[in-house]
Formats: structure tokens, sequence, C-alpha cells
């Protein structure tokens, strides 16, 4: 019976106690919550920026409203791609006024900001290519509008895609692609897969500079220019912007028409882009069965961007006579058989997402002047011809110093004697004026 007592009296002084302490620490929450309090917040305390010191719960209400009033009016968020600016829309962004009664004493707290990620989704969807939104991380970008607003930040915030890639998403395709096929003289090629070039924001990036700083030692001049000649044609779908490119006097025989790239160290002659985007890039190239190739990757492009070789006009070579006495009469010899002059006009066309131009831009234009032939005559046979037509240019007899070119040996003074007949001379005086030198012919 005493047992039963005592366990009694016992439960009751627990139940007593815990009662007691619960009161002592939660009543002043839960009575503060029920009640008007008339005190002040604690010196030092800040809601969004706004300096609440000395007020009361319903004058700092008062206060935060005006002030988010005045941030909807004047605040901005842009969001930038590659240099283009999406500024997202306030209307959006939710205040709840009334859960900031109770901010922490003596610290600059954050308001309660309402903001869905479905609506950023939306957004982005709505007005950003799909390309780079499928890159964009919208969770992340949620998280940093919601951060400018419950600040009540009124300065211009910027937020930049490259803060919130899905970097995973950034290795999982090329950006572009570029395939060289080689020919069987040039197939030695080592291994290029160790070979890349980081691509910095606003960066400027010259070839042979990163030839020597990657120690690329393995590969001949011939195949440098053929690696440069790929990363120009690249380039020419890219944002990035050539500022110095060097090309032969004579038609290119490894590198196509429009894309030659001249290198040379020693005559300070080099292969120089600039990336004026705020994106980095990877520029990796590959060797592959029969060929070499050339790789980009980082963020998509806002805009498309092709190469277009528009046109090749043609230039026809001039027909250079050139007269020996000794060659057999009626005979000449071809000492270069010329070739055509071009001139290859080099394009950019730049598109947006829905493949309309937005700009068309001449990059070169790539003139190879035309290589003359050359013909050398013997003279008796050509004496009684007439004048040289527009397309000739006539020299004078190819003497002891050009027998190179007619691969004869210089004529010893016997036959010199021989070939002084009297006719021959009488011939040279005839056609004296054939030797000079038409008025205003190219020579």
């Amino acid at each position: 019976m005493n047992s039963q007592r005592f366990a009694m009296y016992f439960i009751m002084l627990v139940l007593c106690t815990s009662f007691m302490l619960t009161v002592s620490q939660l009543g002043p929450i839960f009575f503060s919550s029920i009640v008007p309090s008339s005190s002040t917040y604690e010196e030092g305390t800040k809601l969004g920026g706004l300096d609440i010191s000395g007020m009361t719960r319903e004058e700092a209400a008062t206060q935060l409203t005006n002030k988010v009033n005045e941030w909807r009016e004047a605040a901005i968020i842009e969001f930038r791609i590659q240099g283009e600016a999406y500024f997202f829309p306030k209307d959006e962004i939710r205040f709840t006024v009334d859960e900031t009664y109770n901010p922490t004493s003596g610290i600059n707290n954050p308001v309660p900001v309402g903001l869905e990620v479905s609506n950023v989704d939306k957004w982005i969807k709505e007005n950003i290519p799909t390309e780079i939104a499928s890159v964009l991380d919208i969770e992340l970008l949620t998280v940093k509008i919601k951060e400018v607003a419950s600040f009540l930040v009124a300065e211009p915030t910027l937020i930049r895609a490259e803060e919130v890639l899905v970097a995973s998403a950034l290795t999982e395709s090329y950006l572009v692609e570029k395939v060289r096929l080689l020919t069987s003289s040039n197939e030695n090629w080592t291994d290029i897969s160790t070979l890349s070039i980081t691509i910095d924001p606003k960066s400027t990036i010259s070839f042979l500079q990163k030839m020597e700083e990657d120690g690329v030692t393995d590969l001949s001049e011939i195949q440098q220019e053929m690696l440069a000649s790929l990363t120009y044609e690249l380039v020419l779908e890219t944002p990035f912007e050539v500022r110095e490119r060097n090309y032969g006097r004579t038609e290119p025989t490894l590198q196509p028409l429009g894309l030659e790239v001249d290198l040379s160290e020693a005559l300070n002659k080099d292969f120089v882009f600039y990336n004026p985007t705020e994106t980095s890039y990877e520029l990796t190239f590959s060797t592959l069965p029969g060929g070499i190739a050339a790789q980009l990757s980082g963020m998509p492009f806002l805009f498309s961007y092709e190469m277009e070789i528009r046109q090749i006009q043609e230039f026809p070579p001039r027909i250079i006579k050139q007269f020996n006495p000794l060659l057999t009469i009626g005979t000449k010899n071809i000492l270069e058989e010329g070739s055509p002059g071009k001139l290859i006009s080099v394009y950019q066309i730049i598109q947006d997402e829905s493949g309309a131009i937005v700009e068309e831009k001449l990059v070169s234009e790539d003139f190879y002047p035309p290589v003359h032939r050359i013909e050398v005559h013997s003279i008796l046979n050509d004496l009684v011809s007439s004048a040289p037509s527009s397309s000739e240019t006539v020299t004078p007899p190819v003497d002891e110093q050009n027998n190179e070119d007619t691969g004869r040996n210089p004529p010893s003074n016997e036959e010199k004697d021989r070939n002084n007949s009297a006719e021959n001379e009488s011939s040279r005086k005839e056609v004296e004026v054939i030797w000079e030198e038409p008025a205003g012919e190219e020579k």
C-alpha cells in the first residue's frame, strides 16, 4: 500500500517538474505569438538591409513594405549569356512579409522570398536558346535570384550563365569538330591527342606560342601549318575573332583554298585569334586513320556560325615568249607551263536559333597571282609572225646567260662562226624591233 502511494507521488512529481520546464522554455515564444508586443528590436538588427533597430513589429512591417516597393521599382536582375542581356521579371518574386516579424537580433536577416523553380525554368525556356538552356542549372539559378531579392539589393545585379552551368553537360559532346583528310605523303603523324589549348575568357591565343609552351617538337613545319589551318577552319565556326593569319604567294597543295595558314617563326608569321566571350573553352586535337581532327568543348554559343567559300575567281596567265637562235627552226621549249591566278572569298554566316541570318561577314579574300607561261622559240620560224597579242610578252633572245633554260651547253667559238652567216645576220636586222619590249606590256 505504501509502495503504491510512493509511486503515485513520484509520478506526480515528474509531471509537475516537466510542466514547469516546458512553460519556462516555450512560454515566452507562445505568449509573444498570441499577445501583441510593444517591445522594440535590438540595436544592429536589420531585415533585407533595412535597419529596424528600435522599431516595433508594426513599424518594421510598414517600413519593410515601403522598402520592397522601392526595390521593385529600381532593382535590375540581369542574366547575361555571351554578351547578350536577359532581364528576369521581378513580378515573379513574392515577399512573405508576415513571416518577417521575428528576425534574429543584431544581424542582417534575409527577407523570406517565394520563387518557384518551375517559374524560373519556364522563363528560361521561353527566352534562352535551347542548346544553352539544356546546360543551365535551373535550381542554382533560382537560388541566386532569391538571394539577390532577399537582401533587397538596389544596385543592378549581374548573373552570368557561366556561374550556373551544369559542368557534366559540357563534356558530353563537342561544340565544333573539324576533320582534315591527309594525303599519302603526309601520313607520318605522331599522336597529337596530348595537345590541347585552353581558351580563357577575353584571351588572345598565339598558335606558335602554344606549340612552344606544349613542347611540340615532333611535328614538322608543314604539319604545324596543316594543324593551324584546321584550327582556322574551326575558329570560323565560332564567335572567336581572327587577329592574324598569313598565306603564301602560290596556291597551296596540302591545305584547302581559302583556309591556308602560313607559319614562320623566323619571319614572324603566326596564327592568332581572340575569345571575346566570358566563357572558357577547350581545344583538343586527335589523330584519326587517314586524317587529323580538332574539337572544341565548352558552353554552347548563343548563335550558330558557318564558314562558306562564296566564290573563286580565276585570272588567266600571260604568255611570255623568248627566242633562242640555237634552237632548231620550228621548235620551241616550254620553261613554265603556267597556271591561272585565283581570288577566294571566305564568308562567315551567323544565324539565330530559328535559322534566320543575323549577319554575313567577309572574313578574307585570298589572292594567288597567275604563274605566266614561258615559251622559248626558235628565231627564224617566228620572224615573220605577227606582233604579239595582248596576252603575250616578247623578250630578247636567250643569250649565253640563259642557256640553262634551253637545256643545251654554250656554243664553242667555231660554232659561233658557223652560225654568223649572212642570212642569219640579215634576219636579225629584220626582226630587231621584235626584241624590244612592247609598250605597256607586263614583263
